[in-house]
């Protein structure tokens, strides 16, 4: 009476193992297929820019000094963009991406204005805000908030952290390290900026 249970386990397993080998083949192909179906990466995707913060490189930037490698860094993104556009082989993938300055993207965007760190000032500030945007985003989302805490009298700086506004392939290079140095950069000249008994409220 005993040995059917042990035959109906050994069954049991060898269709648990079969059903694991077939799920695993799926996968695989789906995944040879997607990958395969795919279109090139494009330079946006693997070319790194060398201007980009780096909390171990930059540790000693106060905010003055991270905005002035922020323009370094959207001087050599330009350059990189100007040289994509002007190579003879430009195709379809370029000219429609955010990168061609006179794309249909680029026209409808206006240009992207805010895509980098920047401070909105009232004439007599009642308060100190700092905003920081999200993953994979820009300080341009963070444009309408910055706007409605001016106007309430705040002086608001937007941060943009580390790899974000750039190329997507500047996120493969990015760690929380670097965007909590940068946050810090930011936040200590905010306070300094704060009068006595001033609030300072920090967003996003």
């Amino acid at each position: 009476m005993a040995r059917p249970l042990p035959r109906l386990l050994g069954l049991m397993l060898r269709g648990l193992g079969a059903l694991l080998v077939l799920a695993l083949t799926l996968a695989l192909g789906f995944t040879l297929y997607a990958v395969g179906a795919l279109p090139a990466l494009q330079p946006w995707h693997t070319e790194r820019l060398r201007e980009e913060f780096d909390a171990d490189r930059h540790k000693d930037l106060d905010f003055a000094g991270y905005q002035q490698l922020e323009d370094r860094l959207f001087a050599e993104l330009r350059a990189k963009t100007d040289a994509w556009a002007g190579r003879g082989d430009a195709d379809d993938a370029f000219r429609n991406s955010r990168f061609h300055a006179g794309g249909w993207l680029q026209r409808l965007a206006d240009g992207a204005p805010l895509n980098r760190s920047f401070r909105l000032s009232p004439p007599q500030p009642q308060g100190q805000a700092l905003l920081v945007h999200g993953l994979t985003d820009s300080p341009y989302s963070m444009h309408a908030l910055a706007q409605a805490l001016r106007a309430s009298g705040f002086e608001v700086t937007v941060l943009r952290l580390p790899g974000h506004g750039t190329l997507p392939s500047m996120m493969a290079t990015m760690s929380a390290r670097d965007w909590t140095a940068a946050v810090r950069i930011a936040a200590r000249d905010v306070a300094a900026r704060a009068r006595p008994g001033q609030p300072f409220y920090v967003g996003g």
